[in-house]
């Protein structure tokens, strides 16, 4: 077990069965960790001030990206935090000390989850490896540990994407910044998944400016 505080930062949306059950499990394994809830409606918000969690208020919906970067800053830059995992509230929490002892030696650990993925994550991971890093199996996981000290150098001004996309683009900008990055396996998480039109098309811009900032801004440079 490393020594240092953790923060924790669980973005949700209109799903407080999550919250009730990620955060007593959070306090038993890491009793002296921040949970940072990244709430993004408000019967969500007081659910998680409720169960004890820091939640920055928004008085209107901002989106999953700017919540979990907000969420991200206030662990390493507020709160003071060595550590900050990234989860899901179903995401299984006995496997984040497996992540923690590879930060031994890394900078950001991204979870690979077992079994099938679906078909548009397969095809998405395998876009990315192919053109902005080859690091991990699994860019678009949103199970992820980081050191605060790479969280420090990050251009957080630069990273603009929304939803899923937000993973890879934070773990393109760790790397620009040096980081070392690997993954840890984990047990499926069985999950209902709702995916809309305008997902897609998000995801597809933010690869496109990530493109366009590696290839074109090198080049131009």
């Amino acid at each position: 077990m490393v020594e240092g505080k953790i923060g924790f930062v669980l973005p949700i949306y209109k799903d407080t069965e999550l919250l009730t059950e990620a955060i007593p499990k959070i306090r038993a394994h890491y009793p002296g960790s921040e949970i940072i809830v990244v709430a993004d409606d408000k019967v969500s918000m007081d659910v998680g001030r409720w169960l004890g969690a820091f939640v920055p208020y928004h008085s209107k919906k901002i989106g999953f990206g700017k919540s979990l970067c907000e969420g991200m800053c206030l662990a390493w830059y507020t709160f003071n935090c060595d550590y900050v995992v990234i989860a899901d509230g179903d995401h299984p929490f006995d496997a984040i000390d497996r992540f923690l002892e590879k930060l031994k030696d890394y900078d950001v650990v991204v979870g690979h989850e077992s079994g099938g993925w679906k078909f548009s994550r397969v095809m998405s991971n395998m876009l990315i490896r192919h053109t902005l890093f080859d690091d991990v199996a699994n860019p678009t996981c949103g199970f992820v540990v980081w050191k605060s000290d790479i969280l420090r150098k990050m251009p957080w001004n630069k990273i603009k994407s929304n939803w899923d996309a937000v993973h890879p683009e934070l773990l393109y900008w760790a790397k620009r910044c040096g980081g070392k990055i690997t993954e840890c396996m984990f047990d499926e998480v069985p999950k209902v998944r709702h995916y809309v039109s305008g997902r897609y098309f998000s995801f597809a811009w933010s690869m496109l400016n990530l493109f366009k900032e590696k290839y074109i801004g090198e080049w131009l440079s």
